[in-house]
């Protein structure tokens, strides 16, 4: 269970073009998709990831950080960090919200 009592998760895959997004219910037991966003005006994604924070009462975001085949960060993850940073700034006016960028390397083959 991702949710602790008091708050609420929303998971975020950033994409150029689709921002997938995912919000936990009031137990922190399911995550139910949303509509994506348009990933290619990353200021409007956080803006309306901020407004859903408001109006839902979302207290942590989890971005995902992609890795490279080999396990290490890329482009893509740095853009990531990032975003999360941009994001953490606009939602910081309440001191409980908070962002984290969550990643694992990939299992190796096989």
């Amino acid at each position: 269970m991702l949710n602790t009592p008091g708050m609420r998760a929303a998971a975020v895959d950033l994409g150029k073009v689709r921002v997938g997004l995912a919000v936990a219910d009031e137990l922190g037991l399911m995550a139910h998709p949303r509509q994506y966003l348009d990933g290619r005006d990353q200021r409007r994604v956080v803006a309306d990831l901020a407004r859903l924070a408001e109006a839902e009462g979302i207290t942590l975001f989890v971005i995902g950080l992609p890795r490279q085949l080999n396990g290490k960060e890329g482009l893509a993850a740095g853009r990531a960090r990032r975003f999360a940073e941009q994001l953490a700034k606009r939602t910081r006016a309440r001191a409980d919200r908070r962002v984290a960028v969550h990643g694992r390397s990939p299992r190796p083959a096989a």
